[in-house]
């Protein structure tokens, strides 16, 4: 596919249901480095910037024919296209978030880091001739 096709077609309806999907389309095409002609709605207007690494086409005859028609006849439109999939697909990688996904995994299953460490002293303080223990506190 990536050999033979020089751009890939992700239409989509506009509806509350399509709304919640994710843009798994774009991801997959871009694995293959290829830049997406794609309905203009979400969310693929979430991952696809126009003209820079896809483009995106309002659900209208017209519009798609335009996206389409330019796409084929300006090569230095595709290779640009190309250019900033090729960039943007880093970003959607599991190496790309694997610091951000780390973090999140601590955090689920070890709880939220401590904000601030503390050192803790314990005392004995006498208050008219009665024995109390005193905890305070510092940060380290």
């Amino acid at each position: 596919i990536a050999g033979t096709w020089d751009f890939a077609l992700a239409p989509l309806h506009e509806s509350r249901f399509n709304a919640s999907k994710s843009p798994i389309k774009v991801y997959e095409y871009a694995s293959l480095e290829l830049p997406a002609v794609a309905s203009d709605v979400c969310p693929y207007r979430e991952v696809i910037k126009d003209g820079e690494n896809g483009l995106l086409a309002r659900n209208t005859v017209e519009d798609w024919y335009d996206s389409l028609r330019v796409l084929c006849e300006s090569r230095p439109l595709l290779t640009r296209l190309c250019t900033g999939v090729s960039a943007a697909r880093t970003h959607w990688t599991l190496g790309g978030n694997g610091q951000q996904l780390r973090e999140a995994w601590e955090t689920v299953l070890f709880g939220a880091p401590p904000v601030q460490e503390r050192a803790f002293r314990e005392e004995t303080d006498y208050v008219d001739g009665l024995r109390f223990k005193v905890a305070s506190s510092t940060s380290l």
